[in-house]
C-alpha cells in the first residue's frame, strides 16, 4: 500500500576497486516516496544514476552496496529547509558540544569568487538540556540548505538562522516525533561546516558525497543495512 508521498533524506553506499583496496562513497539525495517498496525502486535508479555518472566524469567503475540511513527532511525544499541530522550521544555538556564546531563561515566561503547561484549546506550545531534528569544531554548537528545571495548575506543568515527560535521550534517538533514526552532547552553552539553542492537540491538530485579509503570492502559493507530497519523513521517522516 503507497501513503502519501512525502520526500525523505536516503544515504547509498557505493564502492570502487583501487590498486590496493577500495574507495567508498556516501551519496545523499532527496526523494519523493509513500512506501518502502517505492525506496527499493527509487534506490536502483539512482544507484544506476550515479554510476553512469562516475563512469562518464572519470571513466570510475563503481558498485552499489545498499542503503546507509534514511532521514528526514522538510516536506518542501527551499531555502532553510532541515535537510537531516546527526545525534552526538556523547556530547553531554555545552563544552563537548562547542568541539564540533570547527570551521569559521568566512573562512570556508573565502575561495568562492561567485556563491550567488550555488545551494549550501550548512551544519548547525545545538546542544540539547532535557528538563528531565532521565533522558540525555546531547549535541545535534542540522543540516540546513541555504541559497545565499553573497558571502556578506551569507555570514549574516548562517547566524540569524541558528539564533532563530522558530528553526529551533522545527527541529524540536522532529525531535519530539521520536521522544514524545521530550521538553527541552535547545542551544545553538555555532557552526560545525558547510559545503557548496555543484548542482540545485531538488527530489532526485545528489546533496552531498563523501569518500574514503579502505583496505577491505567488508568495512563498507558494514555500513549498509536493510531498508526495514528504517520503518519507524519512514513512517514518522509521512
Amino acid at each position: 500500500m503507497v501513503g502519501t508521498r512525502n520526500n525523505i533524506g536516503i544515504t547509498l553506499i557505493f564502492a570502487s576497486k583501487l590498486k590496493r583496496g577500495h574507495i567508498g562513497y556516501k551519496v545523499d539525495y532527496v526523494i519523493k516516496v509513500g512506501s518502502l517498496k517505492e525506496v527499493d525502486r527509487c534506490t536502483k535508479l539512482l544507484s544506476e544514476k550515479f554510476q553512469k555518472m562516475m563512469s562518464k566524469k572519470n571513466g570510475t567503475s563503481c558498485v552499489y552496496l545498499g542503503i546507509n540511513d534514511i532521514f528526514e527532511v522538510d516536506k518542501t525544499i527551499k531555502d532553510g529547509s532541515i535537510l537531516g541530522r546527526t545525534t552526538f550521544w556523547s556530547k553531554k555538556s555545552v563544552k563537548s558540544a562547542k568541539g564540533l564546531v570547527k570551521s569559521r563561515v568566512y573562512n570556508c566561503s573565502a575561495y568562492m569568487k561567485d556563491i550567488k547561484d550555488k545551494d549550501c549546506i550548512a551544519e548547525l550545531v545545538y546542544f540539547l538540556k532535557p528538563n528531565l534528569k532521565t533522558q540525555s544531554r546531547r549535541a545535534i548537528v542540522c543540516n540546513i540548505l541555504l541559497r545565499p545571495l553573497s558571502k556578506g548575506h551569507l555570514i549574516t543568515k548562517i547566524d540569524r538562522l541558528g539564533k532563530s527560535e522558530r528553526l529551533k521550534a522545527r527541529l524540536m517538533k522532529i525531535l519530539k516525533k521520536y521522544e514524545p514526552s521530550l521538553n527541552a532547552e535547545l542551544t545553538y553552539i555555532g557552526l560545525a561546516d558547510m559545503r557548496f553542492l555543484q548542482e540545485k537540491i531538488k527530489v532526485g538530485n545528489c546533496s552531498s558525497i563523501s569518500t574514503k579509503n579502505v583496505s577491505k570492502l567488508t568495512s563498507l559493507k558494514k555500513l549498509v543495512a536493510p531498508v526495514e530497519s528504517f520503518k519507524e523513521v519512514f513512517m514518522q517522516s509521512q
